[in-house]
């Protein structure tokens, strides 16, 4: 992960986050200090955004091409930390989901819940 006030100046990124300046929640605009990158591809950026303001928080997408920017972004409760500790997870499936109703309804019978869930990893 990179944080921006540890990274060179940004370029083409700085004219990519142009697009997504402002807060969704409150409006008031974001500070460099509190952008993360978190993934560089090929002109792809994955980059997670927090509003000094309501500590409301964004996950975006910023695709840079010789043709133009665009970008997409996504309300989120996720830190940068936990999307970097998540992204390359399994996905949840069924099985799971019937394993965590069963240890909800009856108990964890001496053991933690994260032993009977092996999906929480």
């Amino acid at each position: 992960m990179t944080r921006h006030k540890d990274s060179e100046p940004l370029g083409q990124l700085q004219e990519g986050l142009k697009l997504m300046r402002q807060c969704p929640v409150c409006e008031k605009n974001y500070e460099i200090d509190h952008v993360d990158i978190l993934e560089e591809h090929e002109g792809s950026h994955l980059v997670h955004m927090t509003c000094p303001n309501c500590k409301g928080a964004v996950l975006a997408l910023i695709v840079i091409s010789p043709i133009g920017m665009s970008s997409i972004g996504m309300m989120t409760d996720l830190t940068a930390d936990d999307v970097l500790r998540m992204r390359d997870r399994e996905p949840i499936v069924g099985d799971d989901i019937l394993t965590l109703h069963i240890v909800l309804e009856k108990g964890f019978g001496g053991k933690t819940f994260e032993k009977h869930l092996s999906f929480i990893k």
